[in-house]
């Protein structure tokens, strides 16, 4: 195996992970929920420097906000366990009776009576940030979280478990066919008229397969053999989606897109049986689409879904509130390709060269989003244009989750430090000086000159060869 050149380093790698944690762990905000102190994240950030008060608490901006700063390194022991604590008291009082997580609730000091929805990814951040805290770690671990003196019930590992019953039930309630759309189906018209969407269905797969894992007999509950069934359908499904090309699109038939083959190839990535072909096809897919300026020249709406929460006031009142969800694409990307890299299944010659000069310039134009001055450093630019939605908590976690990647490869020999254009340049030069002190010394005869063309032409060619396969 050749390591790809890059320009970043293992140094530069850990500067950045360093930058994105000592930017969102401060964005924190404490707020009261019942009578005990909660944290909340914003979803969006900007350059003042004094809060405000905040007027709703975002259940994706909260959870990736508290994962993003476990993550990081800008945290203590204490630290870390009282911003836990406090988090869990949100994301507990966030969820619904029925066992979901709204996308936002607002304050009770704006509005007690709005009522929103369940929403399928934003039910998986919340109990991706559960499982993160350590809540379902065993009593007794130093891992397991101080949990809201308001909910006795979690005091124990079993009652941890036993309380995302409800969760389960509703994932489980409100899958469309073998999959999950954006919503759930309680407000769903006819929920026959929707198919699965390949976003959060695939983010479902990956939720599912880790929180299975975590399942132990002490925790006195059989539900991981329905995490289990719901995994592999998914994962079933999500074979039947895939184009025949190699990519995912938004849906079944749809073209495929960066973002969402990006998160098939995480989601197959934890199937039970090998799935090579279809991570095969993806993996070339991603290798013959992606280059530099193809990311760089990406048009906004194909980085984005949209969907329709729905919003109740009272009996009879119904408002929707359009969700714009966006792909970091470039952090996608690199995790979807590097974690085939990581994968013993892929380690062919010329698919793993492909995918290593791809991550190589993605994790160049990842850390190029990364802001390295002012009040936002450490943050990434999103491809939001709406006035106001900077810096967005989702870009700093995806980021933090691909930089550990490229660390990973570093680590393991897939990327190296380097810019082979220098090495070319270093070595036509030597090339050039000995081949002029051989003429020197023959009297500069006209016979060597052939020679000296022909190894001036082969330098010529190496260059050219490096500058019109690069990833560009």
């Amino acid at each position: 195996m050749i390591p790809a050149d890059t320009s970043l380093s293992m140094e530069r790698i850990r500067v950045g992970v360093r930058l994105a944690s000592e930017f969102i762990v401060p964005r924190r905000t404490v707020v009261k929920i019942g009578g005990e102190v909660g944290l909340l994240w914003p979803l969006f950030n900007d350059d003042r420097s004094a809060s405000i008060a905040p007027f709703e608490i975002d259940t994706c901006a909260t959870s990736l906000g508290l994962l993003s700063s476990l993550a990081g390194i800008a945290l203590g022991n204490a630290d870390r366990a009282e911003m836990t604590e406090q988090a869990l008291v949100t994301l507990v009082s966030l969820r619904r009776a029925d066992g979901s997580w709204p996308s936002i609730r607002l304050t009770p000091s704006i509005s007690a009576k709005d009522h929103m929805e369940g929403i399928v990814n934003d039910t998986i951040f919340a109990v991706q940030a559960l499982l993160g805290a350590g809540f379902l770690a065993p009593d007794g671990d130093s891992g397991v979280p101080r949990t809201p003196a308001s909910a006795a019930e979690l005091s124990s590992a079993a009652g941890r478990a036993a309380w995302l019953q409800e969760s389960v039930s509703w994932i489980e309630h409100n899958r469309v066919g073998m999959g999950w759309y954006y919503t759930g189906t309680t407000h769903m018209a006819d929920p026959d008229q929707y198919g699965p969407a390949v976003g959060p269905t695939a983010s479902m797969v990956v939720l599912l397969d880790e929180w299975m894992s975590l399942i132990r007999p002490e925790h006195g509950v059989s539900y991981h053999l329905r995490l289990r069934a719901m995994r592999d359908d998914a994962i079933s499904w999500l074979k039947t989606a895939q184009a025949g090309s190699g990519g995912f699109g938004r849906s079944y038939g749809g073209p495929p897109l960066f973002g969402h083959t990006a998160l098939a190839v995480l989601a197959l990535l934890r199937s039970p049986d090998s799935s090579r072909d279809e991570l095969g096809l993806a993996a070339r897919w991603l290798v013959r689409k992606t280059s530099k300026r193809r990311v760089r020249t990406l048009v906004t709406a194909d980085c984005f879904d949209e969907y329709e929460q729905l919003l109740s006031r009272g009996r009879s009142r119904y408002v929707k509130r359009i969700i714009s969800h966006e792909y970091p694409i470039e952090a996608l990307l690199v995790r979807a390709m590097g974690a085939l890299l990581l994968d013993l299944r892929f380690r062919s010659a010329a698919l793993t060269q492909g995918l290593q000069q791809r991550v190589a310039g993605l994790g160049e134009m990842l850390l190029g989003r990364q802001l390295e001055d002012g009040t936002l450093k450490g943050s990434f630019r999103s491809r939001r244009v709406t006035a106001g939605e900077h810096a967005p908590v989702y870009w700093v976690y995806q980021g933090v989750l691909a930089l550990k990647v490229l660390q990973e490869l570093c680590a393991e020999g897939f990327l190296r430090e380097g810019r082979a254009v220098r090495s070319v340049l270093i070595i036509a030069t030597m090339t050039v000086a000995l081949f002029v002190i051989y003429l020197w010394a023959n009297g500069w005869s006209v016979s060597a000159m052939p020679t000296l063309a022909l190894i001036a032409s082969g330098i010529l060619v190496n260059l050219l060869t490096y500058f019109l396969t690069r990833n560009r």
